[in-house]
């Protein structure tokens, strides 16, 4: 039995990890912090936690909680946090998964550039593993510090990968659009938006300027062997979970695509969470799981493959991938 204790507990990641962690028999809950609802009690804030779960938020506490935590869940914003990764990276022999970027990208350069701040513990980042547990297993198993991947990453790095690795000759400049849920942005981007009834819209939002677009670079270059320059579009809309991306890229050669799809499924036959479908993925079918369906189709007309991916934002894009790498970790 591993105990556990989740840092920033109010984020919407932190819930969809305890919906998820309350009913699994190998870990406990021992302790979720606050910084603002520490007198308010867990199963208070997330309703249906009651009678799973019965806890208060503290405050976060070193000394408190290093005895008796295995695993720590990180839950804290970008740019957040780094002095406590690293406390409990020096102090503790815990396993440290965090869902925030502070520990994503190989580059700190890339940091300052894309998220206009510098790295306090750039030494860090080549501790860390990337957290994608169907690309990166052996290291994600070695290391105490896991860095999951983001949303957008993880719908565009799964989809792009085997075309990368199958031969196929193609244009290096990629071009992805993709439209996520109003999750993507945070608890309090959903209470803006006034569920369960939003305003019905949809727009683009930081085109070409998106901090996810060095990861995803950067995660074709280490799983494809490619590198891969990408223009970014992405769009939010007024519903709540999810992300459908398309991966529109230039092929220079010949290909037949049923022997892509195939290698595709050869890519993927290990991997329970990848779905290759003949249908065109929807949000619908992933929602509230740990999936992710991908399917390609080939415009004849203008030569360009379309690789198509759907997975909830909030599960395989964060909390549930989470979840994947400590059981990998722990050879669960």
């Amino acid at each position: 039995m591993k105990n556990i204790t989740i840092i920033g507990g109010r984020a919407i990641t932190a819930e969809n990890l305890l919906n998820i962690l309350v009913n699994d028999k190998n870990v406990t809950v021992k302790h979720v912090t606050s910084s603002s609802d520490e007198e308010k009690r867990v199963e208070e804030f997330y309703p249906q936690l009651k009678g799973k779960l019965s806890l208060p938020f503290e405050k976060y506490d070193l000394e408190k909680f290093k005895d008796d935590t295995n695993i720590f869940f990180l839950c804290v914003g970008h740019g957040e946090g780094f002095e406590v990764a690293k406390e409990l990276y020096d102090n503790t022999n815990a396993l440290i998964i965090d869902l925030s970027a502070n520990f994503r990208l190989i580059n700190p350069k890339d940091y300052e550039d894309w998220y206009k701040f510098s790295h306090p513990y750039p030494e860090y980042l080549e501790i860390a593993a990337y957290g994608m547990p169907e690309l990166n297993s052996e290291e994600i198993k070695k290391s105490r510090l896991i860095a999951c991947p983001g949303c957008y990453p993880t719908s565009v790095i799964l989809a792009l990968v085997p075309l990368l690795k199958s031969g196929i000759e193609i244009n290096k400049n990629v071009t992805i659009v993709a439209t996520s849920g109003i999750s993507g942005a945070g608890r309090k981007a959903v209470e803006d938006m006034g569920f369960p009834n939003p305003v019905e819209n949809i727009r683009a939002y930081k085109v070409g300027v998106h901090q996810h677009t060095p990861e995803m670079e950067q995660g074709a270059k280490l799983f494809g062997g490619k590198e891969i320059t990408m223009t970014f579009v992405p769009q939010v809309g007024s519903f709540k979970n999810g992300i459908i991306s398309e991966i529109i890229v230039d092929v220079l050669g010949s290909f037949s695509l049923e022997d892509l799809k195939q290698k595709y499924k050869d890519f993927y036959q290990n991997d329970s969470y990848v779905d290759i479908t003949d249908a065109l993925p929807e949000i619908k079918n992933v929602a509230g799981t740990n999936n992710i369906e991908i399917a390609l189709t080939f415009d004849v007309r203008t030569n360009k493959l379309i690789i198509t991916s759907a997975l909830d934002n909030t599960i395989k894009g964060a909390s549930g991938q989470a979840i994947q790498n400590m059981n990998l970790h722990l050879n669960h």
